[in-house]
């Protein structure tokens, strides 16, 4: 159970992560 957590909320930040990184790389690019 704590491992599935652990997975998950590494798959999430790793997500967040991604999306936040790809959304500053088009507000450079529009800037």
């Amino acid at each position: 159970m704590m491992v599935s957590v652990i997975v998950g909320f590494r798959r999430l930040l790793h997500c967040f992560f991604f999306f936040h990184v790809r959304d500053e790389g088009l507000f450079f690019l529009v800037h």
